[in-house]
């Protein structure tokens, strides 16, 4: 079976012709999507109403705000069994991981109605994990699942390579339960700075938690007090979202464009900032401009973000290993494609990016004219060198990551690119399209 097949109907209709033109400009992104998420839910926790102007509207965040009123967060009653709650998680796998521990805390059953490619994102560990501590999940059809049962305390394990994601939703739902708990996992965590994200915003609300790492600096074992109570004080400053900052950085360097992102943080705990490095490793131009923001402190301290500004051209091959950076995935590709000599991406296949997923990104660029060799545990890109691909038509399958791709593709591409189902970047970044037409007015 195919990746288009595999990952089912696309419900998209939008079809966008994106020309070959450069991308220059500054570009203030939206807020981080990966911060949004864990601050809603932690002031919900709290019995509050998250309070801040949201830049981030994308659907992503809004059916993490909906879940949150439907469940009525932050009350501390038990429901009564009887009550069913229908939690509509669009594609949002990072709102189903979340809210299905958390619902379970309040001993809430539910049914997880799911959309797109949610309906195939392997939930197998994080189910048997759960399952040995009350948790029963009963598939209704691929995209409702029910799940009922109260979420006890005591010691988790998870065997392997732990989803990142689902270890976050876990972390924040243990401090509800009365007794202690602890969570222990085998191997580094995939996406782990996601995971001291959540711990950081968890701590920011009161909760207490402790890390043990092993001798080599890695996380092993959470251990949560039981019967705490959320209580999210302040606002925190929220910074630009870098995994959306980084198509534009990408699509600068891979067009011969001259792209600034405005308030970001490269100290931030958000994976993506990475990007940055990747740049460099392929030798992208790279800028960074610090300043202090005016509106925005931390524990007393001033704030400081920084502007960062990236110039395409010249770029060499190099070699990556994805494991860790699955949402940059289809931005090495990219650079790989427009860069001079062969890249190796080592490891592309994880629990965030699957082997389905790949397939399609490749397919996507091959199909645009990148020479892609499927290599043992790997990829082997024969880059352009500088010049321009063929292009072509792109389907996206409904998956944002392969539409922004294949958008910013287009500036490498001798006749562009026509994007079938464009609408799928409404999940994460609705006003894409309209950035990327000013961005591409400026010359």
């Amino acid at each position: 079976m195919n990746a288009g097949a595999r990952r089912g109907k696309s419900v998209g209709l939008i079809t966008r012709i994106i020309s070959n033109e450069p991308i220059n400009g500054t570009i203030k992104v939206p807020q981080a999507g990966s911060i949004l998420h864990r601050y809603m839910i932690c002031s919900a926790l709290s019995g509050q109403d998250p309070e801040f102007i949201c830049t981030n509207d994308s659907k992503d965040i809004r059916v993490t705000r909906n879940c949150l009123g439907v469940l009525g967060l932050g009350e501390t009653s038990i429901s009564d069994e009887n009550f069913v709650y229908r939690l509509e998680c669009g594609e949002s796998d990072t709102t189903y991981k979340f809210m299905l521990p958390i619902a379970g805390a309040f001993g809430k059953t539910c049914i997880y109605a799911l959309r797109g490619n949610l309906v195939f994102t392997s939930m197998d560990q994080f189910y048997r994990v759960l399952r040995t501590h009350g948790i029963k999940r009963d598939e209704i059809r691929p995209d409702l699942v029910k799940v009922t049962g109260q979420l006890t305390a005591g010691t988790y394990i998870f065997p392997g390579v732990s989803d990142g994601q689902a270890l976050s939703g876990l972390l924040m739902a243990l401090p509800l339960l009365k007794e202690k708990s602890a969570v222990m996992v085998e191997k580094k965590p995939q996406s782990e700075m996601y995971v001291d994200m959540t711990i950081s915003m968890m701590r920011r609300a009161g909760i207490s938690i402790e890390v043990l790492k092993d001798q080599n600096g890695l996380a092993r074992v959470y251990r949560i007090p039981g019967g705490q109570r959320y209580d999210m004080k302040e606002v925190p400053a929220i910074e630009g979202d870098w995994e959306l900052a980084a198509y534009w950085l990408t699509g600068a360097a891979v067009s011969n464009g001259t792209v600034t992102c405005t308030d970001l943080n490269t100290a931030s705990l958000q994976g993506d900032r990475r990007i940055l490095r990747i740049l460099e490793l392929f030798g992208a131009k790279t800028e960074e401009k610090k300043h202090e923001r005016a509106d925005a402190w931390e524990e007393g301290e001033p704030v400081f973000w920084s502007d960062i500004t990236v110039k395409g051209g010249n770029l060499k091959g190099t070699n990556i290993d994805a494991s860790d950076i699955p949402d940059l995935l289809a931005h090495v590709v990219l650079l790989a494609s427009a860069a001079e000599g062969v890249s190796i991406i080592k490891n592309p296949v994880s629990i965030g990016m699957d082997a389905d997923r790949v397939r399609a990104l490749t397919s996507v660029m091959t199909e645009l004219g990148a020479q892609i060799t499927e290599v043992p545990d790997g990829l082997l890109i024969d880059g352009s060198g500088g010049k321009q691909l063929f292009g072509g038509r792109v389907g996206t399958h409904h998956d944002y990551r392969l539409a922004m791709m294949g958008t910013l593709a287009a500036g490498m591409c001798r006749k562009g690119v026509i994007l079938e189902q464009a609408d799928a970047v409404e999940r994460t970044y609705p006003q894409f399209f309209e950035e990327l037409e000013r961005l591409k007015q400026n010359r």
